[in-house]
C-alpha cells in the first residue's frame, strides 16, 4: 500500500523545468550547493519565494527562441514577435482591431495586419503549417482547451512548439478563483463548448479581485491573510447573470480557465500520456517574484 500512495505523488522539479546552472548562478546564497541540495533547495524554497529557475522564465528570453516562421494568436495592439514569416491569427481584422483599440484609448500604431480571421477564433482557417505557434494570455479564454491544443498541432510541422504566457492564477486578477482541475477540462471536451458557460461569466464578472501582482505576493506570505473569507457580493453576481441572459447564444470574452505552473504542467503532462493532445512534451517555467504570469513550451 505504501509504494502505491507514493506513486500518487510527483516531485515538484519534475513538473517545471530548472536550469540548475542558472539557478545557482543567479543566486550568490547557492554558490556552494552540490546538485542534490539545489533540486531540494528549489523545491522546498526556491519555487514558493518566486526564485526563476530558468531564463526561458521571462517572456523576453522566450521570445528569443520562438522560430522565424511562427504564427501569433491574438496579438491585438502588441505583438510579441515580428518579421518576414511571422503571421497572425485574431478574431477581429485589423480595422476592427484598431476600432477597439480606440474605443478603449489604447494605442494603435503596433496593431498589425492580420492574415488570419476568425471570429469563432476556429484555427482551421489557417492553410499552412508553422515551426512555432505562440500566444501571450490567450489560452484562458478558449472555450474548450483540448480542441484548441488539437487545432494548434495540425498547424504546426513535425517538429514544431507551441510558446505560451500564461497568467498565473494565485497573482492575477483570479486570485480568489480555484484552479482548473482535469476534469474540466473534459467537460468542455465531450460538450464541444463553443461559448463559455455561466459559471465563468459569473467568475469573470463578480469573483474577479485586483490585478497587482506585487500586492498578491506580499499576500501569499501573510498567515493572517489565510483566514479571510471574501463575501460573495450578490449585486455583481446579478449583473453576471444578466450578462449572460442578454447575450444569448454569443460569445462572451471571459477567462474560463486558472493555473499555475504546476497545476498546468500537471494535466498537460496527463493529457499527453493519455494521448488525448498531439503532443510529446510540456516544458513550464516556474513562478517569479512580482510577476503574475509563467511560460511553457509545449513540442510535438
Amino acid at each position: 500500500m505504501s509504494s502505491e500512495v507514493e506513486n500518487d505523488f510527483i516531485k515538484l522539479h519534475d513538473l517545471i523545468e530548472v536550469d540548475f546552472e542558472f539557478y545557482q548562478a543567479t543566486y550568490p546564497d547557492l554558490s556552494t550547493f552540490t546538485e542534490e541540495q539545489l533540486y531540494d533547495h528549489y523545491s522546498l524554497h526556491g519555487y514558493w519565494e518566486g526564485r526563476a529557475g530558468s531564463k526561458y522564465c521571462s517572456r523576453a528570453e522566450l521570445i528569443k527562441i520562438v522560430p522565424e516562421k511562427a504564427l501569433e494568436l491574438g496579438p491585438f495592439n502588441s505583438p510579441l514577435i515580428g518579421g518576414d514569416d511571422v503571421k497572425y491569427f485574431d478574431v477581429l481584422s485589423k480595422t476592427k482591431l484598431i476600432k477597439r483599440a480606440e474605443d478603449i484609448g489604447i494605442s494603435i500604431d503596433e496593431i498589425p495586419h492580420i492574415d488570419y480571421v476568425s471570429k469563432h477564433g476556429d484555427l482551421g482557417i489557417v492553410e499552412e503549417k508553422f515551426d512555432a505557434v505562440i500566444s501571450s494570455h490567450n489560452i484562458e479564454h478558449q472555450t474548450d482547451l483540448i480542441s484548441h491544443f488539437r487545432s494548434v498541432a495540425e498547424i504546426l510541422n513535425d517538429t514544431g512548439k507551441y510558446f505560451l504566457i500564461v497568467p498565473h492564477s494565485k497573482f492575477c486578477f483570479d486570485a480568489a478563483l480555484g484552479n482548473t482541475k482535469v476534469s474540466d477540462i473534459f467537460n468542455a471536451f465531450y460538450e464541444k463548448r463553443k461559448l463559455h458557460t455561466v459559471g465563468s461569466v459569473i467568475e469573470h464578472i463578480a469573483l474577479t479581485v485586483h490585478n497587482d501582482p506585487q500586492k498578491h505576493w506580499e499576500a501569499a506570505q501573510r498567515e493572517e491573510d489565510r483566514t479571510k473569507v471574501r463575501k460573495l457580493n450578490s449585486k455583481k453576481i446579478s449583473s453576471a447573470l444578466h450578462t449572460y441572459d442578454a447575450h444569448g447564444k454569443t460569445y462572451i470574452d471571459v477567462h474560463a480557465w486558472q493555473f499555475t505552473p504546476i497545476s498546468f504542467s500537471n494535466i498537460l503532462n496527463c493529457l499527453i500520456e493519455m494521448g488525448i493532445v498531439p503532443f510529446s512534451k510540456v516544458r513550464v517555467f516556474g513562478q517569479v517574484l512580482g510577476s503574475n504570469e509563467f511560460t511553457a513550451i509545449i513540442e510535438k
